[in-house]
């Protein structure tokens, strides 16, 4: 009965996650086309600027967000009135972001001469006018998220980047500029906030009306968070602005070519934050066993581990799919990998410092590692360039989880670490020999290495995969024995 139990449990873990799955995997096929394209189309240099603001978006986006949507997804499964909840985080985020827009445009030349070393009116313009936009946006996946709308969330996911591609191959026929890249970028996101908002219009059928007690409520959750949030980005984000500083334009064009690449990794990523966060939060509020976390963060570290090593050793024979000239992009991937590895892991390994809502935790995970970050950046950018910013990047990635898992094994429950610890130190070990040595049969015995290690995860996941098929399969065949 039990092991029924604990099937069907796993069962609904892999349906979920295989549903959300279908958004972010389609999208990055569009998402690899678009930058495909652009790489063959646009100069490095160009591709650098539109990283850059790429990047500042991002950043600014989260200040702009006050930590309010954190809040919102911790305080949802709780709440008696969600479109209130919605209203109250939304229209705070979207005035703090409209506040910004206008500093932006008023401060345009100097943000300008920063992000693109001259003065460009229309990508400041557009900078400005996007950020209320995306924040809206970013709400609007939320919502689908914890509502569990799998077919809204993944039309919405689609319609930004199959939107982008589309954009972007009609302006290169036109403007081979870093321009009409991020004129894309603008559009395809007003594209999914639309989408979105269609999509889940019974969630904005609010009153326009604050409610003192659920903002005093969110913004003691969410700004708390706001320091670890900002870390987080430098933790991520610095490395580019350490080549902006340090380094060139081309060089973050390379960059920023390697790190569409590692995104690979950024669909299992998405797929698993998209029902996890509040998985977890469902199965804390519900005290349900420890065991599933444990089962979950030995799942998602196999496959993250073995999903690594494949792309390192696959990195060249990739980027012989490119423009001679970004085989040096090749050298950066195996320590950028650590940035989306390890943040995922962190989402399982770290969630207890969330679930006890000890959030300040997560500002001294991101402190410390930052702090490495921007000492191994500013020592290796200007020796080493992009490979350099890859390894600081990764570098204090691995100390971020460290201390994130550590934290939580203190604050809620005493969990193994070894397992992890292993498959760190084995990937360590892997980008070091890919990076000084670069041959491929030492890259391959460290895979095997790895699906020898992680083999009774895989095997367990194997399981109940085809249970999961057989599952939904026997229905079908049923059926169809029912009319023969």
């Amino acid at each position: 009965m039990a092991s029924k139990r604990n099937n069907r449990e796993s069962n609904n873990f892999l349906s979920q996650m295989l549903s959300f799955s279908l958004g972010p995997v389609f999208g990055a096929v569009f998402t690899f086309a678009a930058s495909y394209i652009i790489t063959w189309v646009v100069n490095p240099a160009d591709v650098g600027k539109v990283s850059m603001f790429t990047t500042s978006l991002t950043l600014i986006t989260l200040v702009t967000n006050l930590g309010l949507d954190r809040a919102y997804m911790r305080e949802f499964s709780a709440a008696k009135d969600k479109n209130s909840l919605l209203f109250n985080c939304l229209s705070i985020s979207i005035l703090s972001s409209s506040f910004i827009s206008i500093l932006i445009f008023l401060f345009r030349e100097s943000i300008s001469d920063f992000l693109f070393d001259g003065f460009d009116l229309l990508s400041v313009l557009l900078l400005a006018f996007i950020l209320p936009i995306n924040v809206f946006g970013e709400y609007s996946i939320y919502v689908c998220r914890l509502n569990a709308h799998v077919r809204h969330y993944t039309i919405a996911v689609l319609s930004e980047r199959i939107s982008y591609l589309i954009i972007v191959v009609l302006a290169i026929f036109g403007i081979r500029t870093y321009q009409a890249i991020i004129l894309a970028r603008f559009l395809s996101i007003t594209t999914k906030c639309l989408t979105g908002f269609v999509l889940e219009r019974a969630a904005y059928r609010f009153q326009f009306k604050w409610d003192r007690t659920i903002i005093s409520k969110v913004l003691k959750y969410g700004v708390p968070y706001m320091p670890a949030l900002i870390c987080s980005w430098v933790l991520h984000s610095m490395d580019k602005y350490a080549l902006r500083m340090w380094s060139t334009y081309e060089e973050i064009g390379f960059y920023s070519t390697a790190y569409t690449i590692v995104s690979i990794i950024a669909i299992l990523q998405s797929a698993f934050s998209s029902f996890w966060t509040p998985l977890a939060y469902k199965w804390y509020d519900e005290d349900k066993d420890v065991r599933y976390f444990e089962k979950v963060g030995r799942y998602i570290t196999a496959v993250l581990m073995i999903c690594c090593a494949s792309i390192i050793v696959l990195r060249n024979a990739i980027f012989h799919l490119y423009k001679p000239e970004y085989m040096r992009s090749a050298d950066m991937i195996p320590f950028l990998l650590f940035v989306i590895s390890m943040e995922t892991m962190s989402y399982v390994l770290g969630c207890g410092i969330n679930l006890k809502r000890k959030t300040g935790y997560n500002t001294l995970a991101s402190g410390l590692a930052c702090v490495v970050n921007l000492i191994g950046n500013y020592i290796l950018v200007p020796i080493y360039g992009g490979v350099g910013a890859a390894i600081a990047t990764g570098i204090s990635s691995i100390i971020f989880l460290i201390i994130k898992m550590t934290v939580s094994r203190a604050l809620w429950y005493s969990f193994s670490l070894t397992n992890y610890i292993i498959n760190i130190i084995l990937m360590v070990g892997m980008a070091a020999c890919a990076l000084i040595f670069g041959k491929w049969y030492i890259d391959s015995l460290f895979l095997l290495v790895f699906l020898l290690y992680n083999y009774r995860s895989i095997n367990a996941m194997f399981n109940i995969g085809i249970s999961f098929i057989k599952e939904k399969f026997n229905p079908v065949k049923s059926l169809i024995w029912r009319k023969v």
